[in-house]
Order: C-alpha cells, then sequence, then structure tokens
C-alpha cells in the first residue's frame, strides 16, 4: 500500500540514507514506533510534533521490540516509513516497505536526531511482566542509551490500554511498572520524566470490537494529541538548556561498501547438531490470511533415529523420551518457521507442508543457544505440545525457511 513514496528509503530493501536537514535551526525529531505507528496514531503524532515547529523522521516497524532495535531480527518485517516533513501540511504521507529492522545505532549514525522517540511496548508487555523482566530492562537501557549516544534527548510513549479478555488492568501495570524502572536512570539524568503512560488517555473499553490492543481511528487520534501536547512540553523543557539549544547536527554518510551489518556477523555461531528425524506430529500452523504478525512458527515433534551420534554429545540440554519405557526413542521437538510476510505477501513455508512419517535429516541448534533465540521469543508460535522438560531446538539454517 503506497499513499506517497517519500526519500526516506532507496528501495524496497529499506537502505537508509542520510537526509539533508531543510533548516539547520530546527530541530530534527526521529520516531521509532511499533504496529501501534499503523493505526490512525502515526500520522496525527507526526501532524501534532511538525506543529510544534520540528522537522519530523518516523519509521513504524511491525511487531516491534528491543530485540529488533539491537540488530538481533536478519528477516525483513514490514515497515511503514513516513515521509520526512517540516511543515502540517506534510504530514502523513507514508510507503510501506519490506525491511530489515533497523539498530538504534544505525537510525542515530545517519539521521543524526536532536529527539529520539520510542513509541512501543504492546509487543513485549509479556517479557516486562513475567517472562523476563530483567532481560528486557537491560535490552531497553541500551536501547535508550545508544539513541542518546551522540546528544539526543530521548522520550518514551508507552503502549495504549488493552481490553480486559486480552490483557488484565492487573498484567497491563505490571507491565508499565517495569518499563517505567527501565527508563529511571534516563530521567534522572535529563532532569525529567520520559516515559509517557498511554493507557489513561486511550482507555480501550471492554466491548471494543478488534484484536484489543490497538485503538479504532477516533481513539487513536485522541490518544496522538495528548501524547503530541506531552512530548512538546517535555521538548520545551529540553530547549531551555543552553547546551541542547545550541547542539550541531553532525550526521556521518556511511561509504558504499559498508552496508549495515547483522548482529549475526558479531557473534560466534553457536553449535549444531546432524540429526536424522522422523516427524511424528506438528503444531497448529497458523493461517497467513489471518495472522496478526509478520511472521509465525509452530514446533514440530521428531523421534530421533541415530541416537548414538547424538545423545551424550548435546551440550547444557537433555532429550526427553515418550512413556513406552526404556525403549522407547528419543523425541525431538523443533521450532520451525511456518509463516512468512515477505513484504508483499503472507504464505505458509515449504516446511509448512511437511506430512506427519516423513524422515528428514537437519542440523539443529538449542534455541537458546541460538543467536536469534532472544528475537524468536516475541514472535508469534504455536506449541501444541507439554513436554516441558524438552529443550526445543530450531534449524542452524533457520533463515532458509521462509522460503515458500
Amino acid at each position: 500500500t503506497i499513499r506517497e513514496v517519500g526519500p526516506a528509503v532507496s528501495s524496497t530493501t529499506g537502505e537508509l540514507t542520510v537526509i539533508p536537514r531543510r533548516d539547520p535551526r530546527q530541530k530534527r525529531i526521529f520516531i521509532l514506533a511499533d504496529s501501534q505507528g499503523h493505526t490512525e496514531f502515526g500520522p496525527e503524532f507526526q501532524k501534532q510534533l511538525l506543529m510544534g515547529g520540528y522537522e519530523v523522521l518516523f519509521h513504524a516497524v511491525k511487531n516491534g521490540t528491543p530485540y529488533f532495535w539491537s540488530g538481533m531480527w536478519d528477516s525483513p518485517v514490514l515497515t511503514r516509513i513516513f515521509s520526512p516533513a517540516s511543515e502540517p501540511e506534510e504530514a502523513g504521507k507514508w510507503e510501506e516497505v519490506s525491511m530489515r529492522p533497523r539498530a538504534v545505532s544505525d537510525y542515530i549514525e545517519v539521521y543524526d536526531p536532536d529527539i529520539f522517540i520510542f513509541q512501543a511496548g504492546t509487543n513485549f508487555e509479556e517479557d516486562l511482566a513475567k517472562d523476563a523482566p530483567r532481560q528486557i530492562s537491560e535490552l531497553i537501557g541500551k536501547s535508550v542509551s545508544a539513541a542518546s549516544a551522540r546528544g539526543a534527548k530521548v522520550l518514551w510513549i508507552g503502549p495504549p490500554d488493552a481490553r480486559d479478555d486480552v490483557k488484565s488492568p492487573a498484567f497491563q501495570e505490571d507491565a508499565s511498572v517495569t518499563l517505567k524502572g527501565a527508563l529511571a536512570s534516563l530521567s534522572t539524568k535529563q532532569g525529567a520524566d520520559c516515559f509517557f503512560d498511554s493507557r489513561p488517555v486511550c482507555p480501550m473499553p471492554n466491548q471494543a470490537s478488534g484484536d484489543g490492543e490497538h485503538p479504532g481511528p477516533s481513539a487513536a487520534r485522541d490518544w496522538a494529541r495528548s501524547a503530541g501536547a506531552w512530548a512538546l512540553a517535555s521538548i520545551r523543557e529540553f530547549e531551555s538548556d543552553k547546551g541542547f539549544r545550541s547542539r550541531k547536527a553532525n550526521p556521518i554518510q556511511l561509504r558504499n561498501d559498508s552496508p549495515f551489518e547483522s548482529s549475526l556477523t558479531q557473534v560466534s555461531p553457536a553449535e549444531s547438531y546432524p540429526m536424522k528425524l522422523r516427524l511424528v506430529s506438528k503444531s497448529r500452523i497458523e493461517n497467513p490470511a489471518t495472522m496478526a504478525y509478520t511472521d509465525a512458527f509452530s514446533v514440530y515433534k521428531y523421534e530421533l533415529e541415530n541416537p548414538s551420534d547424538i545423545v551424550g554429545h548435546l551440550k547444557d540440554c537433555t532429550l526427553t523420551k515418550s512413556d513406552r519405557g526404556e525403549t522407547a526413542p528419543y523425541q525431538v521437538y523443533v521450532l520451525h518457521w511456518t509463516a512468512h510476510h515477505d513484504g508483499k505477501r503472507a504464505a505458509t513455508t515449504r516446511v509448512a507442508s511437511w506430512k506427519e512419517g516423513s524422515r528428514v535429516r537437519l542440523r539443529l541448534t538449542p534455541l537458546d543457544q541460538h543467536p536469534l533465540g532472544k528475537a524468536l521469543g516475541t514472535m508469534r508460535q504455536c506449541n501444541d505440545f507439554d513436554d516441558f522438560d524438552a529443550p526445543i531446538f530450531v534449524a542452524a539454517n533457520l533463515l532458509d525457511e521462509r522460503k515458500f
């Protein structure tokens, strides 16, 4: 879907290019949002900031999380890129592209904003509330540290309210407390609260239709106006500081021979094991036509057919057996990439068509040891098995599973 193609990308691959400032006296704001930016919140929020007299660049990354912003996800996802704007009448023009999520440091290097605004939280409230509060807080800290590395001030717009049957009020409050706590040191450093709790200004009625997490058009615009007023007041406060007021832009043009590198190229590859397997059963596979997320994954259950090559050689994990006695085969659970959106269409992958009873040879890595392990935790997963003691593996060549 294209309304108007702006100069923020050079192609549908989403290459970032330096965008010269139209007026060096005008402060530049960069907004990094999640799918909430794909609602009416996005155009209205950009407009509100433009009305304050600022230049606004804006990327809304579907399913965005701190794992994405740390460069930990190597697959393209749908990204809405708003055309750079300096006047209110230029607001709301955007292009959707298939784009590998960029690290915060990439945006800072290329766009060099004076103010960096995150709009996020919906996709990692599970981590914030109960699953991994310490780990996600550390990633949030790294994200805002990278955003402020060259002198930019940082603000964070929290997620709106969710319908009670989707996320309980207590759950949302726990997530909000963790998120605000992760930003506490930044608030202290900047001299003012950098976190905006969106729930009071964007309530979600329990009778509301939709997915219960994304507000309707009217509510999204009201939310954007409230968040915009808060952001502008915060920026005015920053501008009372002479050092920030006199900050000079200094963007760095990337060399053509130095493309952005995924974090996968900067980590040691995890050890993998060649396994001969027979497919026993498959978890549910998401219907791409109704999929709420860009990609989806399903756990498959296999029987191991070369145990002498594997058992005893695995590091830090132990395979389980079924309840068929001591001679029962070992079970291997593998998380496969079964639905993918390549930026043009969503479809099930080749792996999704594998039949029960078929035999395959796979080189597998324990999920918790794979470089993309944390990022996969943010994606839609279907696991219909209750063998909670068993390790889950992924293919060493996981990215190849995206093929249709």
